[in-house]
Parts: structure tokens; C-alpha cells; sequence
């Protein structure tokens, strides 16, 4: 069993602690799961993902040890937390990092996942990206990755379901947002 505090410490090694706290934020609200990779009682990484609607996944941070990076590990925690997402009714995974994070596009794009440079997905759908940015947190990425629809599905099924994307960004981003700066 992995406790919440060895998950996070791998994160916070590697993305670092801004990200390790809304890791911990999404566990605590009971909005997110997590899950760790252990190599002789070592935490080597660590995986937070959640539900956001209508059976679309997202794979919120992946990390692994640096001394553990391209072994595959990375690839074993998302296709365990896509598992646990199928098992809970989600059949399309939704995943975001930087252009310049090759490590990560790279293993997604390895398991099957569509990538999406953010700008494009403006120049489609307009206003309605900000769905999807919000729905994923991801305010500091510009690329998207999908896996089991195709983009236009994806942002349908996240306007059709709009308040609910709104509810869960307050609760899993904007409320630890506010919280962070008011320390």
C-alpha cells in the first residue's frame, strides 16, 4: 500500500511542489485517486487521475524517480489508472502536458493516445477549449492528449455536460487556486 504522502513526494521530486499541492487537493476533496509504482519497497512513481464526466478519464500527473525514468514504469501507472477508470464507467482518456515535455508526449502518443496542440484546438472550437482546459487544469500546458475519441467527440460530450465541468474546475482547480494565494 502506498500512503498519499510517498505519491506526492515523487511528484513534488519531479513537477514540483505547486503540483504536488493540487495532487493532494484532488485526493483530499475525494475527486481523484492515485496510484504508485513500488520496486523493493521503493516508491518509484506515482500516478493522480480522476473522473471528470461522462465516461472521459483524465490522467491529471504521472511521474516517476528520475533514476527510474525509460523503464517503462511510466507507461504501467497509466494503463493501471486507465484500468481503474474503466472499471468506474470511463472508456475515453484525457491527458495535457507542455510542447517541449517530448518524455511524456512521447510515452502517450506509445499507448495509443492523440495529441492536440492547444492552439489548433482554438483555431476548431474556438471559446469551447476553455472546457477542455478546464476540465483537464491544465492552464499551464499546450498540448492535449486523447485516447478512445476523437477531439470533436470530446469537446461534445464536455459542452453537453458544462455545468458539471464548471463544478468540478471549481472544486479541483479554482477553490486550491484561491486557497494557494491566500496564504
Amino acid at each position: 500500500m502506498c500512503k498519499l504522502s510517498d505519491a506526492l513526494k515523487v511528484i513534488e521530486d519531479r513537477l514540483g511542489q505547486i503540483h504536488a499541492y493540487y495532487a493532494k487537493q484532488l485526493v483530499s476533496a475525494g475527486l481523484g485517486e492515485y496510484l504508485c509504482a513500488i520496486l523493493n519497497n521503493l516508491v518509484v512513481g506515482s500516478i493522480f487521475f480522476y473522473k471528470l464526466v461522462d465516461g472521459l478519464g483524465v490522467v491529471y500527473y504521472v511521474a516517476v524517480r528520475r533514476d527510474f525514468e525509460g523503464s517503462g514504469i511510466g507507461k504501467m501507472l497509466v494503463l493501471s489508472a486507465e484500468e481503474v477508470l474503466s472499471d468506474i464507467g470511463c472508456g475515453a482518456y484525457l491527458a495535457s502536458t507542455k510542447v517541449s515535455n517530448n518524455a511524456s508526449r512521447t510515452m502517450f502518443k506509445s499507448l495509443g493516445y492523440e495529441e492536440f496542440e492547444l492552439n489548433d484546438v482554438y483555431r476548431l472550437y474556438g471559446s469551447e477549449t476553455d472546457l477542455l482546459i478546464k476540465g483537464l487544469c491544465a492552464y499551464e500546458d499546450d498540448v492535449v492528449l486523447i485516447k478512445g475519441l476523437d477531439l470533436g467527440d470530446v469537446i461534445r460530450i464536455l459542452r453537453k455536460n458544462r455545468r458539471d465541468v464548471n463544478g468540478f474546475w471549481r472544486k479541483a482547480c479554482y477553490k486550491p487556486w484561491i486557497e494557494l494565494w491566500r496564504r
